[in-house]
């Protein structure tokens, strides 16, 4: 009867270790980024918790708990992060200066050691002809170069990360340009003109779990990008 009883203990407690070390909450996934913010919380707080019981005698076999767990972790990112290519994004931005033409979306670059690039893909214009601060004499290339040169001047767009109280979660001053047209005088963006995203991209972390939302900004009271190229 002890026997018996002993053997029945021993599988109940089996299966509720079992239970345990296989259950794993998923993260939080209310924000635009899905479940990738709760995913590096949760690969943070079990990397530290590793390094922590490092020793002399089980350094070996916690380097390879923690190249495993990297492993993992960063399978899972790859995952949400193709899941969420293309995910429309709410978009606010001051009419005056930018109007929207189609959708906002989320674009993944690539993947790094520890997150996801991602950036933006999308049209939005600007809404009308939009007179940049910039002076005529930084307009015209120099007068020493030989060869035919033109000065190139972009508006950096900026954007900005937004809770759903509306607070700023996390800026960047620039996720875009808007070129401009140089006529020698004035620089203009002209109505019409898409802002291009590119390749550019904005750092991932926990704290973009709350992000619902973005914001894009153009601060015509800047003056622009200018550089001098060659003239093709």
């Amino acid at each position: 009867m002890k026997k018996r009883f002993y053997l029945f203990a021993s599988a109940i407690t089996a299966l509720l270790l079992s239970a345990c070390g296989n259950s794993e909450s998923a993260p939080a996934s209310s924000g635009i980024f899905g479940t990738i913010p709760g995913q590096m919380e949760q690969y943070e707080q079990k990397s530290d918790a590793l390094k922590a019981t490092i020793t002399n005698d089980n350094f070996g076999k916690v380097s390879k708990e923690l190249d495993d767990l990297k492993t993992k972790y960063k399978e899972n990112l790859e995952k949400e992060s193709e899941a969420i290519n293309g995910k429309e994004v709410p978009v606010e931005f001051d009419s005056e200066i930018l109007k929207q033409e189609g959708p906002l979306t989320i674009a993944y670059l690539s993947m790094n050691a520890k997150a996801p690039n991602l950036g933006f893909a999308g049209n939005i214009v600007a809404a009308k002809d939009l007179t940049l601060n910039i002076g005529e004499k930084d307009l015209k290339p120099s007068p020493y170069l030989s060869g035919n040169y033109k000065v190139r001047v972009t508006m950096p767009v900026g954007i900005e990360f937004l809770d759903k109280e509306g607070n700023v979660v996390l800026n960047r001053n620039e996720i875009g340009i808007l070129p401009a047209e140089n006529n020698g005088t004035t620089a203009i963006v002209k109505a019409g003109t898409p802002i291009e995203f590119g390749k550019r991209s904005f750092p991932m972390s926990p704290k973009m779990a709350d992000v619902v939302k973005v914001r894009l900004t153009v601060d015509l009271s800047k003056v622009p990008y200018y550089s001098t190229v060659k003239d093709e």
